[in-house]
């Protein structure tokens, strides 16, 4: 499975059939902050999934989805800290305003 570290790729899609969403899902396993690159390639991989989904890219690829409400996630495997907390909040700013939910999922053991 890919993660953000791929930012051309699509990491994970689903369907929310509860509540008629198709979620495009980023993965970030790396603590934040550890990896030079890794802000850059977060920004990166929103751009490709905003991209995907407002070029009709999803659509194209996931007919049966055609109906549902596309919206992005991101699952991370560590606590955020406070600089990536503040990231992860305009991203949810920045998607808002072109009418795709967002949400982020803290993957911790408890």
């Amino acid at each position: 499975m890919s993660t953000v570290r791929d930012t051309k790729k699509i990491d994970l899609v689903t369907l929310d059939k509860a509540n008629s969403m198709v979620k495009l899902i980023m993965i970030e396993d790396r603590e934040w902050g550890s990896d030079g690159g890794m802000y850059e390639q977060l920004q990166d991989k929103l751009s490709n999934y905003i991209f995907y989904i407002q070029e009709g890219q999803l659509k194209d690829d996931y007919p049966e989805y055609a109906s549902a409400s596309p919206a992005i996630q991101i699952d991370y495997v560590y606590p955020l800290d406070e600089y990536s907390a503040s990231l992860i909040n305009r991203m949810r700013e920045i998607l808002e305003d072109k009418n795709i939910s967002f949400f982020d999922n803290y993957l911790h053991d408890g």
